[in-house]
């Protein structure tokens, strides 16, 4: 766990110095990169998502996740169902459940 904490601090500290839109590679693309905000998200929706898989698999109680976590996952998954549904679909599964397709925000 100490490692651990070492590399969260770390992080901490560099992730702020770097530049949002820094070209990384996407290792399971062959030749994929994407922009480093992009990844760190998505890197975001797997904790957020997984730790409560694991949280309730476990029978713990549900997790309090951070507002800027939980606001970058929603964002993520909002930007999902935009691009699969269209825009109209999702607006219509926000607002009118009754016209708008069965999961059109499901998105994982």
């Amino acid at each position: 766990m100490t490692r651990f904490g070492e590399l969260v601090s770390r992080l901490g500290d560099r992730l702020p110095r770097e530049q949002p839109h820094r070209l990384i590679p996407v290792w399971t693309i062959a030749g994929g990169v994407t922009s480093l905000d992009a990844y760190v998200a998505t890197r975001v929706v797997e904790l957020v998502v997984h730790a409560d898989d694991l949280a309730v698999s476990a029978g713990l109680p549900p997790l309090s996740i951070p507002d800027d976590a939980a606001a970058c996952a929603i964002e993520v998954f909002v930007a999902m169902a935009r691009h699969r549904s269209g825009d109209l679909t999702v607006i219509r599964a926000f607002t009118r459940r009754e016209r708008a397709p069965s999961g059109a925000l499901r998105v994982l």
